[in-house]
């Protein structure tokens, strides 16, 4: 699986849902949005090795 944080793209092997990558990584889920082949998925959607996922900060405003 390919995956960009911050705009550097890394690679590893991974298979599980969305919550599980952000777990491993040590990424809250509250704080970012993550998008699996261009399109926004929840942490309970699946992620396997064919997926370009890309895990996006949310800024917060008030």
């Amino acid at each position: 699986m390919e995956y960009t944080i911050n705009s550097r793209k890394k690679r590893m092997r991974f298979s599980g849902t969305a919550q599980q990558l952000l777990d491993k990584l040590g990424i809250s889920e509250q704080i970012v949005l993550v998008k699996r082949n261009g399109e926004i998925i929840t942490e309970l959607d699946r992620i396997d090795g064919e997926d370009e996922i890309e895990i996006q900060k949310v800024i917060l405003g008030g």
